[in-house]
């Protein structure tokens, strides 16, 4: 089984984060069963209720890590040392969530949709990240651009449609492309960049 890093949040303290592991590292995380850990992170509020183990309650990551890149970098820094070398780093993202604009009135669900929009944004981690490592060649973002917008996303939005807009999507010669030079890379296994020198990257964009 791939080394594997997932976020996780304390339902009453969404601010701090535990990270389960299938791997042995230096800081402790969570002991979970897979299938808790699977319980976890489909626990996204209000869809789903938090996961309760061990007498605590436990929802999955995507509110404060819609893009965890960085903390996937940090990870693996600590847990293979920082002259490891990295070939490729793939961005998948789920769609563009189109303009997010607060609302002009205070209707609580109108709101409630507009928080929920934010926090789940991934692109603008995605092109800092792109203006960031861009210029390594290790760097490459997915997100599908068209069909995915934030309007179109209804209640009648079936698992069909994302596969179709999707499949369009990876279907484009741009797209195609890029996906195949990352598999040579990973085929390859030359490194571009170092893990110190990707968390150096890191560091930055925090600032």
């Amino acid at each position: 089984m791939d080394d594997s890093v997932i976020p996780i949040l304390h339902n009453r303290h969404i601010g701090h984060a535990r990270i389960l592991r299938n791997f042995e590292a230096s800081q402790e995380g969570p002991n979970f069963t897979i299938a808790e850990a699977v319980l976890v992170t489909l626990s996204s509020p209000p869809l789903f209720t938090p996961a309760s183990i061990s007498k605590l309650e436990y929802i999955g990551g995507d509110l404060r890590f819609s893009n965890p890149t960085l903390t996937i970098i940090s990870e693996a820094n600590e847990t293979f040392g920082e002259e490891s070398p990295v070939a490729c780093l793939m961005n998948i993202g789920s769609g563009h969530s189109g303009f997010i604009s607060p609302p002009d009135n205070s209707d609580l669900d109108s709101w409630n949709q507009f928080l929920d929009k934010v926090v789940k944004d991934s692109e603008q981690k995605g092109e800092e990240l792109e203006s960031l490592m861009g210029s390594l060649g290790l760097y490459h973002r997915f997100s599908v651009t068209r069909g995915l917008e934030g309007e179109k996303r209804t209640e009648g939005t079936t698992i069909g449609d994302f596969v179709e807009y999707t499949s369009v999507y990876i279907a484009g010669i741009a797209v195609s492309r890029k996906l195949g030079y990352c598999v040579d890379l990973l085929r390859r296994r030359d490194g571009i960049a170092s893990l110190g020198k990707l968390s150096k990257w890191e560091t930055f964009a925090e600032k």
